[in-house]
């Protein structure tokens, strides 16, 4: 088998003019690429949820589909509330998915580390453990106090 022969997998990378060139190598213009071909800002995908106002004792429930997705941070931020307000945060993981409709299981203290914040009743931010990888994530945000406006935004950062 010679140098050039189509079925030599060791053969080097060409142009159309017989010149070996470096993978780096953009046959286009004749220069060496110097961009990532894969930018950590490919990585990820973020998405903010509005949730307009909660009313007392309604639970709001943001679903977060992570079929195909390694792990994701959940920031909660309250953006209206009225003196008295206060709400509480729970987490739920699903093995079936986000949009199946399936059991939720209560994952607020297993499957999470808060980053931010004392407790899950005030601004804060939460990653998902290595490993804590399921199908489907639901934010439960219960609301009370006496006047019954709180808002929210839910900012979500799934990465790969």
């Amino acid at each position: 088998m010679s140098v050039g022969d189509p079925s030599d997998s060791r053969k080097p990378i060409g142009d159309g003019y017989q010149s070996v060139v470096s993978p780096a190598t953009d046959i286009a213009t004749g220069t060496t690429k110097v961009t990532e071909q894969d930018p950590i800002s490919q990585h990820y995908v973020t998405d903010t949820i509005p949730t307009g106002a909660v009313a007392n004792a309604t639970p709001y429930e943001a679903l977060i589909d992570m079929d195909g997705w390694r792990g994701c941070e959940v920031q909660i931020e309250v953006t209206t509330a009225g003196v008295g307000d206060t709400f509480a945060t729970l987490y739920f993981s699903s093995g079936e998915g986000a949009l199946s409709g399936s059991a939720w299981l209560d994952s607020t203290t297993n499957g999470w580390d808060l980053i931010a914040g004392a407790t899950l009743a005030v601004d804060h931010m939460v990653q998902s453990v290595s490993g804590h990888t399921p199908r489907g994530h639901k934010v439960k945000i219960t609301t009370a106090g006496g006047n019954d406006d709180m808002e929210f935004d839910i900012h979500i950062k799934k990465w790969y």
